[in-house]
């Protein structure tokens, strides 16, 4: 919940935590991106929309409120809207789901096949799970990673990266998958028609 409490705490925390990586896995998002209609889900305070082309159209959508609020401010088309309604959600070239999936477990892979069944290019980024000692998943997930939204999962854990990528080749057969830092970036095109 720490992290979450302050849009401009978040956006300075997580710019500190992540450092480099985090310009780098946006910046390959973008490419992915490149000129079309982007729909960020839980998107936060919209860090991804600073990094697209000025051809890209950004939007995104996410829950809380204060973040919602903030990314306005900054002249950003966003909207509250829940995540798993996906036949709602504005249409898109692209659908973006950046650290999201780790917090609706147990229901990431409906979400992940709700999102891909839509048929647009899905680019998804995840960490793979931090530590597999209790002590330090409660200080992750249960104080810097509680969005305040979704409930922490303290009980479950997330994927190891082998698991991460089984799942992604699993689900979403990506065209492409990197690893930038401590994140999984798994890219999945429409097939040709």
């Amino acid at each position: 919940m720490l992290l979450y409490l302050s849009p401009r705490f978040y956006e300075w925390s997580i710019t500190r935590l992540r450092g480099p990586e985090l310009h780098r896995r946006f910046a390959k998002i973008a490419e992915v991106v490149g000129e079309g209609s982007v729909l960020d889900v839980a998107c936060g305070t919209g860090l991804l929309a600073g990094y697209l082309s000025d051809g890209a159209r950004y939007s995104g959508i996410d829950l809380n409120r204060r973040f919602l609020k903030f990314s306005r401010k900054k002249g950003l088309d966003v909207a509250e809207h829940d995540v798993f309604d996906v036949d709602g959600y504005p249409e898109a070239d692209t659908y973006v789901l950046c650290d999201l999936l780790h917090h609706v477990m147990p229901h990431h892979q409906d979400l992940l096949e709700s999102v891909l069944s839509l048929g647009k290019t899905v680019v998804v980024c995840e960490p793979p799970e931090p530590s597999k000692s209790k002590l330090r998943r409660f200080l992750i997930r249960g104080i810097l990673d509680n969005d305040g939204i979704n409930p922490p999962r303290l009980d479950q854990t997330w994927f190891t990266e082998p698991e991460l990528l089984d799942f992604f080749e699993r689900v979403m057969a990506p065209d492409e998958m990197v690893k930038i830092g401590g994140d999984v970036i798994a890219v999945r095109r429409p097939a040709e028609a």
